[in-house]
């Protein structure tokens, strides 16, 4: 199995006033970023893109890998893209944040089927950090700078003005976040036994020649001491922006030596990853780390449902659900009946059915009976006479006490003097 050590350093330099550079170092991932965008948006941006890179890479990690190192290629472009994405709508919804993005340069380890001694490294890459491998003493530059003096020696442009060129080198020409969507280098590179990996911002490359750094990276061990080592001497020749360096060893672990990774610690600062090789389909070898708990398939499912977008469509749901309510609510409290009540007129609030589970409720029971009005009038009563207020609800209720009155005194006339006051008033 191959054993991945790592260490990091980072430095606000010289100069800035703080530092804008982020690094992440964890289960296979490597991520350095160089934030831009004044005082406060870079040191945003930067923290925003590697927060959200490793959220996304991580929440979206399978149980198992079928499929192989294109699979792992599109995680990790799809969450280069949503960090990018990230980036973009805070700077849109913040104005003071408007303009702000950062470099990214991020590097997964991925196995190479059978073979111990042997595995890759796939890139992300966006802005002027960098990616160096040492491989058998050779230092070998794997990114390319996306910035105005890199386009022009393309170009076969190139000022022999230093202003000029020394301008040129720090206008970007790509960076995360400035747009809505960005163009991504992705690539792939061998990582074999003793090979050594590193990221760094050009906080480094603009400090320390490229010769310097091979030499550190070919005489020092540890990966910490390393980063730290190069950090210290980038701030000695200026320091003149923030500087961040990871650095990733590569190392067979031979089966059966007993190690664990406390063992493998001692007299060491660096982050131990131990990777375990891929089945005969050549695919990735599920990450393990014995500090990370892995996760239960149920737990992974539902934290792939409560996505934001679900959230919030069921929190619409919710408030439109409210709204009916209180609607429905509104209405069956202003509405009014008048009914009958065991032989006795009483006055209800609500609708004189059930109307969606709002039952009436009784809120006047009159000393009128039944017995005391015409009994062609029972049939509606006990239906429920619907009427437009209290103040209506009494007018009804003496209405047809007085039509009953009117009726024995001259039962040959017919009146409709309960009728015409159903909806008379406006409490």
């Amino acid at each position: 199995m191959i054993l991945l050590r790592s260490g990091s350093a980072t430095d606000v330099g010289l100069i800035r006033p703080n530092n804008q550079d982020v690094a992440f170092t964890g289960k296979g991932l490597f991520v350095v970023a160089d934030g831009l965008g004044g005082h406060v948006g870079g040191e945003v941006a930067a923290k925003l893109a590697v927060d959200t890179l490793v959220g996304s890479f991580f929440i979206n990690e399978p149980q198992q890998s079928p499929g192989g190192e294109d699979l792992l290629k599109k995680r990790l472009l799809r969450a280069v893209s949503q960090a990018n994405h990230a980036i973009w709508k805070t700077a849109y919804q913040n104005s003071e944040l408007r303009g702000m993005g950062t470099t990214l340069t991020a590097a997964v380890w991925v196995s190479n089927g059978e073979d111990e001694e042997a595995g890759k490294l796939i890139f992300a890459h966006v802005g002027d950090s960098r990616a160096y491998i040492l491989h058998r003493g050779c230092l070998k530059r794997l990114t390319v700078d996306h910035n105005v003096k890199e386009e022009l020696k393309n170009k076969k442009q190139t000022s022999k003005d230093p202003r000029i060129a020394l301008r040129a080198k720090h206008v970007l020409t790509r960076a995360l976040g400035v747009e809505p969507t960005v163009n991504i280098d992705m690539f792939q590179a061998a990582f074999l036994d003793g090979d050594r990996l590193m990221l760094c911002t050009d906080g480094l490359t603009n400090e320390v020649d490229e010769d310097t750094i091979a030499d550190v990276l070919t005489n020092l061990s540890d990966p910490t001491v390393v980063a730290e080592e190069l950090v210290r001497q980038a701030r000695a020749n200026g320091g003149n922006d923030n500087i961040t360096v990871v650095v990733v060893d590569a190392t067979v672990l031979e089966e059966g030596t007993g190690l664990q990774k406390d063992d493998l610690q001692k007299d060491s600062s660096a982050d131990i990853f131990i990777a375990a090789q891929s089945d005969d389909s050549g695919g990735i070898s599920s990450f393990s780390d014995p500090d990370l708990p892995s996760t239960h398939p149920f737990l992974h499912w539902l934290r792939n449902l409560f996505t934001l977008r679900f959230i919030s469509f069921i929190l619409l749901l919710a408030a439109l659900a409210g709204a009916v309510f209180l609607t429905l609510r509104w209405v069956t409290s202003h509405s009014y009946f008048v009914g009958l009540d065991k032989g006795y007129l009483a006055i209800y609030k609500g609708r004189s059915e059930a109307f969606l589970g709002f039952s009436p409720k009784l809120i006047q029971k009159t000393d009128v009976k039944s017995s005391q009005i015409l009994q062609s009038r029972l049939p509606d009563l006990q239906n429920g006479v619907e009427v437009s207020s209290l103040h209506a609800a009494w007018r009804y209720v003496n209405n047809l006490v007085k039509e009953a009155a009117l009726f024995q005194n001259n039962p040959a006339t017919t009146t409709t003097l309960a009728n015409t006051n159903t909806t008379v008033g406006s409490g």
